[in-house]
């Protein structure tokens, strides 16, 4: 069996304004014949298993099946809660850090704001080639993070004399998680997805809409 583990780069993110969003990650890999276990790095626990689509882009290329393990949150938030007790104390606690000080707050400030969401899926793919291959892998899937969202905002700005007036229009991202993105094709939904316990949403929609959601196009707005 041909083992791989592989970091594809994410391509494209659809916000959306009831927080989460949909990411397409892509990325060229060689394949073996036979066997391939591919293990995909860095999904977050924010990951949502019933939206998860592969796309070999290729004929020759049958997917057997896919092993995802998400943490378990009790563990994970035990664990977090003793690493933020430790953090706080390490800062108050110590009277000099010396020059290492900035960056032993910035780790500590870190630990103290991660979050069971934060934490990594195992997400393993099986999948059969019919012949050593190079191929272009796309993944995508839904994820539950109300920290990614975004809201329309209107300007209105009227002239001196009260008789004529500009209307602006603008779209206000919020990111407040850690992580950053760099060349990624940025777009828009209103759509809030149903959110599970491991975050908040107060915009839920019907599950129909949901269902919707997964077989069509989204009308959306896109920048990058």
């Amino acid at each position: 069996m041909n083992k791989i583990e592989i970091n594809p780069k994410i391509k494209s993110f659809v916000v959306f304004s009831g927080g989460g969003g949909l990411i397409t990650r892509k990325i060229i890999l060689n394949l073996n014949k036979g066997i391939n276990e591919i293990t995909v790095n860095d999904v977050s626990a924010s990951f949502d298993p019933d939206t998860f689509v592969v796309d070999f882009n290729s004929d020759k290329i049958k997917l057997q099946e896919f092993v995802i393990k998400k943490p378990n949150r009790k563990y994970v938030d035990d664990n977090l809660k003793r690493e933020g007790n430790c953090a706080e104390r390490l800062i108050s606690e110590s009277i000099e850090l010396g020059t290492m000080r900035p960056k032993i707050l910035e780790i500590c400030e870190n630990v103290s704001n991660r979050t069971y969401i934060d934490e990594e899926v195992y997400l393993v793919i099986i999948a059969e080639a019919e012949a050593d291959i190079e191929i272009s892998l796309a993944i995508s899937y839904f994820i539950d993070d109300a920290r990614f969202k975004w809201k329309p905002t209107i300007i209105v700005e009227l002239d001196e004399n009260w008789e004529n007036c500009k209307v602006k229009g603008f779209i206000a991202i919020s990111n407040e998680s850690a992580n950053r993105f760099d060349e990624v094709d940025v777009s828009f939904a209103d759509f809030a997805k149903d959110m599970n316990e491991d975050t908040s949403n107060t915009r839920l929609e019907p599950r129909e809409f949901k269902v919707k959601m997964k077989q069509q196009r989204m009308k959306m707005m896109k920048i990058k």
